[in-house]
């Protein structure tokens, strides 16, 4: 039997001739594209071979065959074209797409349109194959692998016509590719860049690291590279481990956003997020032992014994969590995917460079009383922004409710909304503008941590100069350089 009949290999685009000619030219007409993704929508998903979106024309999607001449002119047309039927997704990729944009852009009418990819053919081979094939595959939507990039424009335009009005492909590709996006506290849907794709893409094998700066999306990432690992195989389980119960409390509630907002369909329970004894009380009670009530314990035994807890554990704020409970999960993990996140240097697989809120952050040391300047700024800030945009970072948590309503009370303005840590609390949380107290005397690390969660401004309260704001001054001076 002819190897046409038998399932195709995929073409590595990485080598394609074409793909790069369809890069060079999406480079230069501003286009989006992407190769070999795939696209969710509720329990479905389909791998795109390559999508291309252009604001004046609409969307272009294609499909790769490896058909070479030898065993397109030797195959009988008839068998060809219940072949061709079968094989072509065109149809089920269209719809899906569709699906996801009717919902985002009702009234808007964004065509779609459709080509093969054909690395083995060219034009002249094409010409000589039997006329019934050209009924089957038509040559308008054959990218050959001898064209030139003006052919392949030309092509592209020819079947396409200019909208009357240009469409926003940064909104189009988050709508499509909404595993790709995330939302910032505003509201706003950005794509992610390409790192953070990548990153989204890979496959955890082993024990790995992920490097990446404060206000650079890694638990948002978390978040969706978990959604899309569990999409991809329903049999597949995720846990986030977080080092606080508020903190995966506050990841929960984002999961629940990102899946309700997508339309995401996964499997109950299959994305977890815990703490680390409650990590630890699962294996204790496996084992038949008293959960542990406040202390993490990691005795002998657990150290001794397997523990499945799920197919790939991500170990978010690394930096955090008591150590030993990082051999534990090393221990418990040792035959699956386990990602330790972190924002020191070790030695890692992947890494974000880039912290989104640094280049914006705006830091304002002031020598003070503490709780006199904290009312000023917030009643500065109130003038200007909402109280939901400030968080306020202290070890007294009680003084700085009191206080909040007292300026509440005096400048007539709901205050309820503006949110208030405790330096133990912080992770997962964020603000446009950060006001931390107690900065001489909080614990380095959280003060560090709470340091980059600002998204505009960064208020740092103490009464004397000391080491610890030095530091904090040293570090965000050469991490800005």
């Amino acid at each position: 039997m002819s190897r046409f009949f038998n399932k195709p290999k995929t073409l590595s685009t990485l080598k394609s001739l074409l793909i790069k000619k369809l890069h060079s030219i999406s480079s230069k007409n501003n286009f989006l594209i992407y190769k070999n993704k795939t696209i969710f929508h509720k329990d479905k998903s389909f791998v795109v071979p390559l999508l291309i979106i252009d604001e004046n024309r609409g969307i272009y999607i294609f499909e790769k065959k490896d058909w070479s001449f030898d065993e397109l002119k030797n195959a009988k047309p008839q068998k060809f074209n219940k072949q061709l039927i079968h094989r072509l997704t065109f149809e089920k990729i269209q719809n899906l797409i569709t699906a996801k944009l009717e919902k985002q852009f009702k009234d808007k009418n964004i065509p779609i349109f459709k080509f093969l990819l054909m690395e083995n053919l060219n034009i002249g081979q094409y010409d000589y194959l039997d006329k019934l094939f050209h009924d089957l595959l038509f040559k308008n939507i054959i990218m050959f692998n001898d064209m030139t990039e003006k052919e392949i424009l030309e092509k592209l335009e020819t079947l396409s016509s200019i909208l009357n009005h240009k469409i926003e492909i940064n909104s189009i590709a988050t709508t499509i590719f909404s595993h790709y996006s995330m939302r910032d506290k505003s509201g706003e849907i950005y794509l992610c860049s390409d790192e953070q794709i990548e990153f989204i893409d890979e496959k955890i094998i082993g024990h790995s690291t992920l490097n990446a700066p404060i206000g650079s999306g890694r638990t948002t990432l978390l978040l969706l590279k978990s959604i899309v690992e569990v999409l991809k195989d329903r049999e597949s389980k995720v846990v986030i481990i977080k080092p606080t119960k508020v903190a995966c409390e506050r990841l929960e509630q984002n999961l629940f956003n990102i899946l309700e907002r997508n339309d995401y369909t996964i499997v109950p329970h299959s994305i977890e997020i815990l703490t680390p004894i409650e990590v630890v009380n699962r294996h204790r009670l496996k084992l038949h032992k008293k959960e542990l009530s406040k202390k993490l314990e990691i005795d002998n035994l657990l150290m001794s014994k397997k523990f499945h807890l799920a197919n790939q554990i991500f170990c978010d704020d690394v930096d955090f969590i008591e150590k030993e409970f990082i051999y534990y999960l090393i221990h418990i993990q040792k035959n699956s995917s386990l990602l330790f996140v972190t924002n020191n240097i070790y030695e890692t697989v992947y890494s974000f460079k880039k912290s989104f809120r640094l280049d914006n952050q705006k830091m304002n040391f002031s020598i003070c009383e503490p709780h006199k300047k904290m009312i000023e700024i917030v009643k500065t800030l109130l003038n200007s922004c909402d109280a939901k945009d400030i968080l306020i970072v202290t070890n007294n948590v009680i003084s700085v409710e009191i206080i909040k309503h007292q300026i509440g009370s005096s400048i007539n303005h709901n205050t309820g909304s503006i949110e208030i840590s405790t330096y133990n609390n912080i992770y997962g949380l964020n603000g446009k503008f950060i006001i931390l107290m107690n900065s001489c005397i909080a614990p380095y690390r959280a003060l560090a941590y709470s340091f980059y969660l600002a998204e505009k401004e960064v208020f740092i309260l103490y009464e004397k100069e000391c080491e610890q704001i030095n530091s904090l001054r040293n570090s965000y001076e050469s991490n800005k350089n």
